[in-house]
């Protein structure tokens, strides 16, 4: 058999291609990563593996190629790469023998598709399905959803950073499905610095101020990442993204930065780098100062969203909402697309416990509506409620603690 060591930056890393069968490695925990878009299951992690080391465990870290740079990111070297399958039926055929080298008890896969997780049901180990939606859909054999899986696997975790309940008619529909709704994941190191975040470190928020030239103007920062507008991740192209969540995702931007140009005094608005270029005619030559990011530090993003007067989230149960809560930061919603993974659902039923305040993303003078926002007595005291919120579930259902549960059972 041909292992091929991959010498990049320095660091070693085992790529499997197909047809390589490598000899048995025995870790007790595989952390199974990848086949997902955006940069929340790549968070959560690194934050899972670390949190997990600090326990005394060692997790074997496997991905698929086209992941690599997001863990890399957040300070994740793959153990083991697998070449991503040009179907759902070749990964599955890519991935099975790769797996097969490792001897695990429990694997942590994150994100909804079955790749990993279908291979430890098959040979009867326990997994936990982590990420914050439900699957899209339950499909049948040789999918990236297949219902099967998701039915045998231990525990299904869904993130959220407040006591998300589901709707009977959601429960329902994924009845024989064993979910359980549980905290963001978290090692010391990032809850360190979210804790001096949310305690006003005036050095580190003031630093980020100046840098971005915030002071004494409003800001805004549009938590809205460019793999919703992203061609290539159409279900034509093989990807997950449907044309109406693309459209949707259009309508939602075009809406707020024309809106925006119609207030009295216009915010800065920090916009992703990606996402300014695609709509740059919307922008150049207008009064709205939109202020471009690209591949900030983790760190620095969070402090940056933490620093602002206003974080305009697409979603309610995502990596960058749970961020802004935890540190004490500002924030709105504007559930977009809707009828996605029940964000829409979820935002109503957090507005309803006081912890948010949402807003349709069509909305008639949706820019000034968010503007006037700021400083309200909502804005203040929803901010309280959602550090509190967070504080209880990271108490109370705890995701690491669930996992060590499960693996130790």
């Amino acid at each position: 058999m041909n292992l091929n060591w991959l010498k990049k930056k320095g660091l070693n890393m085992l790529v499997l291609e197909d047809g390589d069968v490598g000899k048995t490695m025995t870790h007790n925990i595989l952390i199974f990563t990848g086949f997902v878009g955006g940069h929340g299951g790549a968070i959560k992690a690194s934050r899972t593996y670390k949190a997990l080391q600090e326990q005394g465990e060692n997790p074997i870290l496997v991905t698929e190629s086209s992941y690599v740079p997001k863990l890399n990111r957040f300070g994740l070297i793959p153990d083991i790469i697998i070449e991503k399958g040009s179907s759902s039926e070749d990964s599955h055929r890519r991935v099975k023998p790769v797996l097969d080298s490792v001897d695990y008890s429990t694997m942590i896969s994150f994100g909804p598709r079955t790749f990993g997780p279908r291979h430890a049901v098959e040979n009867d180990k326990k997994v936990v399905i982590v990420d914050g939606g439900l699957p899209p859909f339950l499909g049948q054999l040789n999918t990236d959803h297949e219902k099967d899986v998701y039915s045998q696997a231990t525990l299904y975790a869904l993130t959220c950073h407040f006591p998300w309940e589901m709707p009977t008619d959601v429960e329902e529909m994924y009845g024989g499905i064993t979910t359980e709704v549980l905290s963001q994941p978290l090692d010391k190191r990032t809850e360190e610095h979210f804790k001096s975040l949310k305690s006003g470190d005036t050095n580190i928020v003031d630093d980020v101020r100046r840098k971005f030239g915030l002071n004494g103007r409003k800001s805004l920062f549009i938590q809205i990442g460019y793999s919703l507008f992203d061609e290539r991740n159409f279900e034509s192209n093989g990807g997950w993204l449907k044309r109406q969540e693309y459209d949707l995702a259009h309508e939602f931007i075009i809406n707020l930065l024309e809106t925006l140009q119609q207030t009295e005094e216009p915010p800065i608005v920090f916009l992703d780098a990606s996402v300014s270029a695609k709509f740059e005619r919307y922008i150049s030559d207008k009064r709205i100062d939109v202020q471009v990011y690209s591949f900030l530090p983790a760190d620095e993003m969070v402090t940056l969203s933490r620093a602002v007067d206003l974080n305009v989230s697409r979603c309610m149960r995502g990596v960058t909402q749970f961020q802004i809560s935890a540190t004490g930061g500002y924030d709105v919603v504007c559930p977009c697309p809707t009828d996605y993974m029940h964000e829409d659902i979820s935002a109503t039923f957090a507005e309803n416990l006081g912890l948010i305040r949402q807003f349709p993303f069509n909305m008639g003078e949706l820019g000034s509506s968010l503007v006037e926002y700021v400083g309200s007595d909502h804005y203040h005291f929803s901010k309280e409620r959602r550090m509190e919120s967070w504080k209880q579930m990271n108490e109370k259902r705890n995701l690491i603690k669930r996992i060590l549960e499960v693996h130790q059972s």
